[in-house]
């Protein structure tokens, strides 16, 4: 079924194109390679790839050789982040850590490299450092950084992209990350909460977290624009980057540290978005009115996997009773419905850069295989609004992740079978304040707080008995264009 929707989704789009009438290259966002903290991109009503302005890296020009790169067709990337973190406050133990990463990325235009217009290579690596302070790692559900994953070298993604009619159509075939375009809200990749990018219900409930930072998987990504106001976007891709059963002892950078590994042994992802491109300001006041550029999309998620019940064994027992098996019963397939909005609400003037704007994005899981079967994040940001740092980013953000409805019945399984430390579990709900300082066009300085409620989901601690109320970590991100 995998191979035969990869060859449904190319064939599709090259009848929908036909090579010949492909323009020109469709370039990623370069910070697509970040987790989080991304310099948010410049408000317009559709999704617009700015020119690259070498000007603002911290190499600059490298001596004219990046112009020289250019005119051929090569495109050089280069970020390093350094975040430090520490559980000041709470119910974890306190204690600090610290997270770095070095992300590149290198893109090869096939117009002025062979003359074929349309065509675009890819490729990208990661250096990932994390955890290299001493302290207790503080447990949360929704990892206060996106960054905390462990240590490793990996390839990230390296795919071949070609666009049809016009750029209308583009298709990209290979190693994909597929949460640099679905499930995304560009103001929500401002905060350095791990929930704000890739969420908690996906990150739990698919196979070794899914495809997603800093895993990737052979896939297929369809993306059609058949108007400015409307995106259409499909995906298939290996449902497990790090091929680990659900239940694994070992993390998936343990199991996968260097990225070349690709497994197709559990199932299939299937993603579909609809995307609606929309200028507020004109529908509620007219031409004249300050542009007020939105996105609206509605997404589906399915995994064709096996999944464990979240509440019975293989032989039907529960799986709290001392009769079970431990080895839970598995169903066929996982799916998720979502929504993401990101809108300005607010500009001060027609072109002015101090804006507001709002996001959200809800999910719906579906409870019998999933560990989270709801789940909500939203928050508003702020540009331009500090006096004199027209560049810089305020954001307040909220999450709350909830355990599905079998997941809260076995732990009350548990309690009733005479478990040793009653507990219930708690929607883990995060609160994060961060502030996004531009100091010189390559350099941003990002200092953030985030406040827990009911730290990794837990009333009390299933082995110590503590209570688990709140948590708050305080850190600092700090991320160079070279």
């Amino acid at each position: 079924m995998f191979s035969r929707s990869w060859f449904i989704i190319v064939v599709s789009g090259v009848l929908a194109g036909g090579i010949s009438q492909a323009q020109a290259a469709v370039t990623p966002l370069s910070t697509d390679i970040l987790r989080s903290g991304v310099p948010l991109p410049p408000p317009v009503v559709s999704k617009i790839v700015p020119e690259r302005d070498f000007s603002s890296d911290l190499l600059g020009n490298a001596w004219g050789s990046r112009d020289w790169l250019a005119d051929h067709g090569i495109d050089l990337v280069l970020y390093d982040t350094e975040e430090a973190w520490g559980a000041v406050a709470g119910s974890l133990p306190s204690g600090g850590t610290y997270d770095g990463v070095t992300a590149l990325a290198l893109s090869l235009d096939s117009w002025p490299m062979f003359g074929w217009r349309g065509g675009l290579f890819h490729i990208s690596a990661l250096q990932i450092r994390s955890g290299l302070l001493s302290g207790q790692y503080p447990a949360l559900l929704n990892g206060f950084s996106g960054y905390s994953v462990g240590r490793s070298t990996r390839l990230f993604e390296v795919w071949y992209g070609q666009s049809f009619l016009k750029d209308s159509v583009d298709i990209r075939m290979g190693v994909i990350d597929p949460d640099t375009e679905f499930l995304v809200s560009d103001n929500a990749s401002l905060f350095l909460n791990a929930s704000f990018g890739w969420p908690l219900s996906t990150s739990n409930n698919l196979y070794a977290g899914g495809p997603s930072w800093p895993f990737s998987s052979p896939a297929v990504r369809v993306k059609w624009a058949p108007t400015k106001a409307w995106t259409l976007m499909s995906l298939v891709a290996d449902d497990n980057p790090t091929g680990s059963s659900f239940y694994s002892r070992t993390t998936p950078l343990q199991n996968d540290p260097s990225g070349l590994l690709f497994s197709t042994g559990t199932g299939a992802l299937f993603m579909e978005e609809i995307h609606y491109h929309v200028d507020l300001g004109k529908i509620v006041s007219g031409e004249n009115a300050p542009s007020l550029p939105g996105t609206w999309k509605v997404g589906f998620l399915y995994d064709s996997g096996s999944f464990p019940d979240r509440r019975y064994d293989a032989q039907g027992h529960l799986l709290a009773s001392p009769e079970s098996s431990g080895i839970p019963r598995y169903h066929r397939g996982d799916w998720t419905w979502y929504a993401v909005i990101d809108q300005m609400i607010w500009r001060q003037s027609p072109g002015s850069a101090k804006t507001i704007s709002f996001f959200a994005r809800p999910l719906v899981s579906r409870s019998s295989h999933s560990a989270f079967d709801l789940e909500m994040e939203s928050g508003l940001t702020f540009d331009g609004l500090v006096p004199g740092r027209t560049d810089d980013t305020i954001g307040v953000a909220w999450g709350a992740s909830f355990y599905s409805r079998d997941a809260i019945r076995n732990v009350q399984d548990q309690d009733r079978m005479g478990a040793a430390v009653p507990y219930q579990l708690k929607p883990e709900q995060h609160i994060e304040i961060t502030y996004q300082a531009a100091l010189t066009p390559y350099l941003i300085l990002q200092p953030d707080l985030q406040y827990f409620l009911h730290p990794s989901g837990m009333s009390r601690n299933a082995d110590t008995g503590r209570v688990m109320s709140h948590e708050l970590i305080v850190g600092v991100n700090m991320t160079v264009t070279l």
